[in-house]
């Protein structure tokens, strides 16, 4: 029998959406399009738009590989908690 989908917890949807803000920041810092930036990291600009809306967590390797094209550490697309 399946099972229901839970709910995300409160701290994991603010989790997503810190992330988001940072990726969203250091993009327009660096003068990027989320078009130009999926470009860069081989992935749709709807990727794009949904890491920085905080719909989908990014894997550990997709936020190494945003850090690394945007020039920043990757420790500073996280957040401190």
């Amino acid at each position: 029998m399946p099972t229901t989908p839970q709910p995300l917890p409160d701290w994991l949807i603010d989790w997503r959406r810190e992330v988001g803000d940072r990726v969203r920041r250091r993009r327009e810092e660096r003068g990027l399009s989320q078009e130009q930036l999926a470009g860069l990291l081989y992935a749709e600009r709807r990727t794009i738009h949904r890491l920085e809306a905080g719909a989908t967590s990014p894997p550990l390797d997709r936020i190494l590989h945003i850090a690394h094209v945007l020039g920043v550490p990757p420790a500073s697309l996280l957040p401190d908690e």
